[in-house]
């Protein structure tokens, strides 16, 4: 039971880490644009890592602690962000 937990909190972290990546290249293109270039990586950082980031959330919040549920409510925004139901800039 903890090692399904400690691998559900991993999950987690690294669904975490893919929002903070999508939510870098929103505010900051220039910073994220130095590191990621053409249009195989700008999809990757548009489209991928916000999935990814959802879908490990929704894991961690199944498996592990119930704190998940908000970084998937996290998860849920950026993705209407990403669809143009709500733009926040």
């Amino acid at each position: 039971m903890a090692e399904s937990r400690s691998q559900a909190t991993a999950a987690g972290f690294v669904g975490l880490f893919c929002f903070a990546i999508f939510w870098t290249a929103r505010f900051v293109p220039g910073l994220v644009g130095t590191y990621i270039s053409g249009a195989v990586g700008a999809l990757a950082v548009e489209v991928v890592a916000p999935i990814f980031g959802v879908v490990l959330t929704i894991f961690a919040a199944i498996k592990g602690s119930r704190w998940w549920v908000a970084v998937v409510a996290a998860g849920v925004t950026s993705w209407l962000e990403f669809l143009g139901l709500f733009s926040i800039s």
